[in-house]
């Protein structure tokens, strides 16, 4: 998380706010197809999980050579459509500096090949995370982090243009990543015959059925995160891209811990579904739910009370708008992090036609709004109350969704997982905001974080934790310590 921050104060700083917001209005109009990654992602860690909680009875092979078949020819799909649709789209629509419009294409262009790496990758990024391989996982994602810092420092010292210079170098990383994902996967996972491209036609046509719906709440869920980023920029220009990209870069960050811990449950939970192990399952919604609110909760207090300081100290000229943008995304994160392992039921049940519909609908309607609150005249971040809003709906639609399909016992969940984290964060939060009151400096603001990070940590450790959970999480600690 530190290192992506750092990242992203370099990266403000070497492009300045005009080259920082056309790279992230750019990179959007080729994250705009990012559904489908996404969508491929979350179908073929679903099927590869599904395969392995059969044991003996399941091809894991079979269903990996079929995703990689399925994601070769979407990726040509893709790509077509970026280099038609998309590049008029670049060209014609987005209001982009006219001096800046060739460097604008160059990234573009290198934005679409990065792209491209990363939807091949998923096969071998899902088959890594199926089989609970989260160390490997971790030190690529180290690696990654470490060489986007190394090139940003880099980019201080060249004298080309530093956004193109940017673009071209972000997708040589991501060439290193893959190069070293597929090696790992080919020495562990895919050897000999459990490997053919072709796939098989039966679990090529399953993929393609679930996918489809997959894509619709994909198409949505791109659209209610990147949307609002073209109307802000038709209506009020690149530099509140730049404060929306800010913000993207810190929750983001910020989500990232609780994102890695629930790739590693999230295909447990798959698992207990398809060997019927209800009662595990239910508690492991329980426990997945708890730890995601606790987790990003410990990381997200600290900067919801400094987050002018913060801003100030880390940015020093801070793009209008980019602090309320981040303080109302952490919050939607958190909604988002309680309610994430109902999300993965649905996908374990594989019957996800209804939920896709429902949820879709739900998403999409963050276009209209956007529209409507922008053309009368009102601030921005407005559009990300009503996100918010549209969050806590998805939340309970999940539950309700949980509960008719697995008979899943949502007033134990309530109890004890809802109404838990809101009595421990209500018990957290009075001293470390009235001291935030009082704050004023580097030391008395670094105080403030350190005593939120304590008592965040201790509340939810020894209250918001069963004995067994705390068990777990202290032998987790110490064989990390160990090595």
């Amino acid at each position: 998380m530190l290192v992506s921050l750092y990242t992203t104060r370099v990266i403000l700083h070497v492009l300045g706010e005009t080259d920082y917001g056309v790279y992230n209005i750019v990179g959007s109009v080729v994250v705009s197809m990012v559904f489908i990654q996404n969508a491929l992602m979350s179908a073929t860690q679903r099927f590869l999980s599904y395969e392995i909680g059969l044991g003996e009875k399941g091809d894991v092979g079979k269903v990996f050579s079929s995703s990689l078949n399925l994601h070769c020819k979407f990726l040509a799909i893709i790509v077509v459509l970026l280099e038609t649709i998309g590049l008029w789209f670049l060209n014609r629509v987005l209001d982009i500096p006219p001096d800046r419009m060739f460097a604008a294409n160059i990234v573009y262009q290198f934005s679409i090949l990065t792209f491209s790496l990363n939807l091949i990758r998923i096969p071998y990024n899902s088959i890594i995370i199926s089989y609970e391989s989260m160390n490997i996982y971790a030190i690529l994602s180290i690696v990654e982090a470490i060489l986007k810092l190394s090139i940003v420092i880099a980019l201080k010292y060249l004298y080309s243009d530093k956004l193109v210079a940017y673009g071209v170098l972000v997708f040589v990383i991501t060439f290193i990543i893959n190069a070293l994902y597929i090696f790992y996967c080919r020495r562990h996972y895919i050897k000999g015959n459990t490997y053919n491209i072709r796939g098989d036609k039966n679990v090529i046509k399953e993929l393609r059925g679930f996918l489809g719906w997959n894509l619709l709440s994909g198409v949505a869920a791109t659209a209610a995160y990147e949307g609002p980023n073209y109307f802000m920029n038709y209506y009020l220009g690149v530099t509140v891209n730049a404060a929306m990209g800010i913000a993207k870069q810190v929750s983001n960050a910020v989500y990232q811990f609780t994102s890695n811990f629930q790739s590693a449950f999230n295909p447990q939970i798959v698992k207990a579904y398809a060997s019927k192990e209800n009662g595990y399952l239910f508690d492991l919604i329980n426990k997945t739910s708890l730890l995601s609110f606790y987790l990003l909760f410990i990381f997200a207090f600290p900067i919801l009370l400094c987050a002018d300081f913060i801003f100030e100290l880390w940015l020093v000229d801070v793009p209008e708008y980019t602090v309320i943008f981040c303080l109302l995304m952490i919050i939607s994160q958190l909604v988002s992090a309680i309610s994430s392992p109902l999300w993965m039921v649905a996908h374990a049940t594989g019957d996800i036609k209804q939920y896709q519909i429902v949820i879709s609908t739900i998403h999409i309607m963050i276009i209209p709004s956007s529209y409507i609150i922008l053309h009368n005249g009102l601030p921005p971040y407005y559009i990300l109350i009503f996100q918010l809003f549209l969050n806590i709906l998805i939340y309970a639609y999940r539950l309700w969704y949980a509960y008719v399909k697995i008979d899943f016992p949502v007033a134990s969940y309530l109890r004890e997982v809802v109404l838990k984290s809101i009595v421990l964060t209500l018990v957290i939060v009075p001293i470390p905001t009235i001291l935030s009151l009082f704050a004023n400096g580097f030391g008395q603001n670094l105080g403030v974080v350190c005593v939120s990070f304590i008592i965040s940590s201790v509340v939810f450790f020894f209250c918001g934790l069963d004995f067994d959970t705390r068990n777990m999480v202290k032998g987790y600690i110490r064989k990390k310590m160990c090595h």
